[in-house]
């Protein structure tokens, strides 16, 4: 399904919780699937450290709206 396959009106967005270890691969996985027209952010609930924020930069490239609680 290609982000013009989305209904036009409803899904404005999608939020992914993620994890160290889990936040890579299904943001990629999520941009994927839903292209780059989909707001997508994500909400770590304070599951990183400043030590992550090397891990954290690993999400730039997709564009992500924003990123709630990562410290």
């Amino acid at each position: 399904m290609t982000s013009s396959a989305l209904p036009r009106r409803g899904v404005l967005r999608i939020k992914l919780k993620i994890a160290p270890g889990w936040d890579v691969e299904p943001v990629r996985a999520v941009r994927e699937r839903f292209g780059d027209d989909i707001l997508l952010q994500v909400d770590a609930n304070t599951a990183y450290t400043l030590a992550d924020v090397s891990q954290l930069q690993r999400l730039d490239p997709f564009g992500l709206l924003l990123t709630e609680q990562p410290l």
